[in-house]
């Protein structure tokens, strides 16, 4: 929940992104929120 309130995401969304950092992945989406915080937080990005 510290994702999606930092990034002001959906738990949902958030969950998609701890994901990737768990797994050390990219993420692929076209929302611009998501993307952008997966940025921020290193996560390699494509929309």
């Amino acid at each position: 929940m510290s994702l999606a309130r930092s990034h002001q995401l959906t738990a949902y969304d958030a969950s998609y992104l701890a994901l990737a950092i768990r797994e050390g992945c990219a993420l692929v989406s076209l929302d611009r929120r998501l993307t952008g915080s997966a940025a921020a937080e290193g996560v390699p990005a494509f929309s």
